[in-house]
């Protein structure tokens, strides 16, 4: 069973980087090997200390659990399991005796490209929404020092907001151009002469806001 890294270095999922960095001195202090600790339980809390102190790696373990340093092994797991996500979504949608008159392979990538299309667009429409509200801050202005600055304050929230859909939009679009190329390994043999024309929409949105999901 694999350890959880926030109880190998005994502090909480949301600690903050000095706390991390705190309890890493101290547990590797305790258990280093030149000091007669276990060799296992210091490279445990090494590797621990790696991934929670490297914002990226620490937020990909936070969704996956996982502690590996490929950004693209993670993007590639990502997309195989959108891959199969959409192809067991296809196939229980759409009745047995029509998938064998259609190109599955191909309804499954024309549904990847309308996501990529919408990834793109909803990029577009967050990093606008992000520059006009960086603007409207630099031009808000509190009259008394007193208190706290509501309006700042909401203001850095929804910039907090646009740039973790940024990052998010920007993900998904990396893993679908996976999802694509994975499909290409694949051909579905078909009755040509029955071949009715489907589009899948799983995965797809219409929402005027920035969608950050298949």
């Amino acid at each position: 069973m694999k350890s959880n890294l926030y109880e190998t270095l005994g502090v909480s999922k949301d600690a903050t980087k000095e706390s991390i960095k705190k309890a890493y001195r101290g547990k590797a202090g305790k258990h280093h090997p030149d000091k007669g600790g276990c060799a296992k339980k210091f490279n445990d809390i090494t590797i621990a200390y790696k991934v929670l102190s490297d914002d990226k790696r620490r937020r990909i373990y936070d969704e996956t659990g996982s502690t590996h340093e490929s950004t693209q092994e993670y993007l590639r797991n990502k997309a195989i399991q959108v891959l199969v996500d959409k192809f067991s979504r296809l196939i229980e949608e759409i009745p047995p005796t029509d998938l064998y008159k259609n190109d599955i392979i191909e309804i499954l990538k024309q549904s990847v490209v309308i996501n990529k299309k919408e990834f793109k667009t909803n990029i577009r429409k967050t990093g606008s929404l992000l520059v006009i509200t960086y603007k409207i801050k630099k031009r808000l202005k509190k009259k008394s020092s007193k208190n706290i600055d509501i309006l700042a304050s909401f203001l850095d929230q929804k910039r907090q907001n646009h740039v973790a859909a940024l990052r998010a939009l920007n993900e998904h679009l990396k893993v679908a151009e996976i999802v694509l190329e994975l499909l290409n390994d694949y051909n579905f043999e078909f009755d040509r002469m029955q071949q009715q024309h489907i589009v899948f929409t799983y995965g797809s949105s219409t929402a005027t806001t920035a969608t950050t999901s298949w």
